[in-house]
């Protein structure tokens, strides 16, 4: 039975979301915001490949019990059909150096490692880091993010850049938005998704549907996902 290998997961594995009604999963690119100030939520979705058969599961818990840095603990399981089953613990931190208000721009700091089963080695598979840029035009009715980061794969002993640019684009008032993006990771081919986010319960309960591929590959790694987004009020006591 052949391994499984790590797909994006400089920068999928830091699927978190963020303060307000906009960057979130299922977008690869991450944005340049935090769940609000001793918060917490939940980003739960299924991935299924059209081609190569990957299912996918991911569960991504986050909180910010300091105000500025977001703590994720999380993970996934990934398997082929009729091929080994990969599981993977998910550790990250993220802050900000300037946060966004308004139409303006945000930039953090986003690192973390993950834990990949199974493995040959004792410590991690992968850590990576990378930076998070977000800019608002029209009331915050379009979002532009941008990632520009690094990563290293300790079970290959590979390095790489990894980037990404994404789009939100309100379709509904604050309730409905259009997402799109591009992302890479310099070893693979530059990869696409488009879809929809719904709030079912404003900056509370979230759905969201997504198509995407590789770019000059016919026919080749497209792929469908679904999930759910739960955020919390603040609740845990001020460090």
């Amino acid at each position: 039975m052949r391994r499984l290998p790590l797909p994006a997961l400089p920068l999928a594995a830091a699927l978190v979301a963020a303060q307000g009604a906009h960057a979130a999963r299922p977008m690869i690119t991450d944005d340049a915001r935090i769940v609000d100030p001793q918060a917490c939520q939940l980003e739960t979705w299924g991935k299924r490949g059209f081609q190569d058969g990957i299912r996918e599961f991911w569960a991504l818990p986050a909180c910010n019990p300091m105000g500025n840095l977001e703590i994720t603990v999380g993970g996934n399981r990934s398997d082929y059909e009729q091929e080994e089953v990969v599981r993977s613990l998910v550790v990250q931190g993220k802050t900000l150096f300037r946060r966004l208000e308004g139409d303006d721009w945000a930039v953090g700091l986003v690192a973390g490692g993950v834990k990949s089963s199974p493995s040959s080695r004792g410590g991690p598979s992968l850590l990576y880091a990378y930076v998070p840029l977000t800019v608002a035009r029209f009331d915050n009715r379009l979002i532009l993010h941008f990632n520009l980061g690094a990563n290293h794969n300790y079970e290959s002993g590979q390095s790489a850049v990894n980037w990404g640019a994404g789009a939100e684009i309100a379709v509904w008032g604050e309730r409905a938005y259009f997402i799109g993006e591009v992302y890479d990771d310099t070893r693979r081919r530059t990869e696409y998704q488009v879809g929809l986010r719904v709030w079912l319960v404003p900056n509370r309960v979230q759905i969201d549907t997504t198509y995407g591929g590789q770019f000059g590959v016919a026919n080749s790694g497209h792929f469908f996902t679904v999930g759910l987004r739960l955020l919390s009020p603040p609740f845990l006591p001020k460090w």
